[in-house]
């Protein structure tokens, strides 16, 4: 593949003449249309949620205002030259990252490398190849096994181009809508001092190392996951919502004992994706002998909020599920007084028989 060599000295003349601005997007048109060349699948998928009827209680009916969890994020600031972007996606559930490699090294785009043994099955890490200018820091991406997808200094069309490149390794992919609603900004500068994040800016040593920059984005790549799966809970608050408002009025139950089965299904199930299947409530291992790196992650964890969500995303699945449980013994008892009916029934026709069997031979 020989275009990025052409693209470097097409793009290196440009820069020359018309500035950074206009060689960046050279750069990102040349990306989109190698990623299209080879990707054909569509960016919007349907997030995985149990079908339902048309007419089921169960049908999602999206909240005219939904209120906002987190802050927006914000652009860069155009007053400091310096600054750039670190944007973080969830686009699925899981990502097959051996695949990934395979065919980022076939589109010849993207050099991939991978970090310590005990991070080859968690965090793929890749590269740019091509550089515009020596002196502009190069793209780079973190590619993590649990759907996640952390890019460094990457402009916004070629981010796009790869999260619909992405679609081909993922597993359970999810709506475009969410994609891009849940997704997490910070800034980062290069700097003399140690790395730290003060405020709401990453500051990196100018001889920064890639587990530094891994760090941030393994707090950032919790948090856009984090943020799918209150997207997902915000769904099944909504398809649950007329329940309690049946009961306020005292009008009869619209559910079925199958339908809320399989809606306490849901919520254990995203249960599990919170507490169980990642590391939102603990530090992972691999910082566990890595004292400076795990200072980093958790004040990472710590502006993005992630323990405080965390704990109201479980509060909030305890309040559904007590819901559910109510309205299960609500059925269960309900379904118990049909038997104990049809049995009374039954007993009394046994009984008509009876006298007219006593009539029968008296009469």
């Amino acid at each position: 593949m020989m275009w990025p060599r052409s693209l470097a000295n097409l793009t290196g003349s440009l820069w020359l003449k018309r500035g950074h601005l206009i060689a960046s997007q050279i750069v990102d048109t040349a990306c989109t249309r190698a990623f299209s060349s080879t990707t054909t699948l569509p960016l919007a998928a349907n997030l995985r949620l149990p079908l339902t009827e048309a007419g089921s209680p169960l049908r999602y009916r999206p909240r005219l205002a939904p209120p906002a969890k987190k802050r927006p994020p914000k652009g860069l600031d155009p007053t400091q030259d310096n600054l750039a972007a670190v944007v973080g996606y969830s686009t699925a559930g899981s990502y097959d990252l051996l695949t990934l490699a395979d065919r980022l090294e076939r589109q010849g785009v993207y050099e991939t490398h991978y970090l310590v043994d005990e991070l080859t099955a968690v965090c793929l890490y890749a590269t740019a190849k091509y550089k515009v200018d020596p002196q502009v820091r190069p793209q780079e991406f973190f590619f993590y096994e649990h759907g996640s997808v952390v890019f460094w200094n990457t402009p916004e069309l070629e981010r796009e181009s790869v999260i619909q490149f992405l679609r081909r390794v993922s597993m359970d992919p999810l709506e475009s809508a969410v994609i891009f609603e849940e997704s997490e900004m910070m800034q980062y500068a290069l700097t003399a001092e140690p790395t730290r994040l003060q405020r709401d800016l990453i500051h990196l040593n100018e001889r920064d190392s890639v587990y530094d920059k891994y760090a941030f984005s393994d707090a950032i790549a919790a948090s856009v996951k984090l943020g799918t799966l209150e997207s997902a809970l915000d769904r099944i608050i909504d398809s649950i919502e007329h329940v309690s408002v049946d009961l306020k009025r005292g009008q009869k139950i619209s559910m079925s004992r199958r339908e809320v089965l399989q809606k306490t299904g849901e919520i254990f199930a995203l249960k599990h994706a919170v507490n169980l299947a990642g590391d939102l409530l603990d530090t992972p291992d691999f910082y566990w002998d890595r004292e400076n790196l795990e200072t980093l992650y958790h004040a990472t964890c710590a502006h993005l909020a992630l323990s405080k969500r965390t704990r109201i995303v479980n509060e909030k699945l305890t309040h559904c599920y007590e819901l559910m449980d109510l309205i299960t013994n609500h059925l269960n008892d309900a379904h118990h007084t049909r038997l104990e009916w049809f049995i009374i029934i039954l007993i009394m026709i046994e009984v008509g028989f009876e006298l007219l069997h006593f009539v029968e031979r008296f009469i």
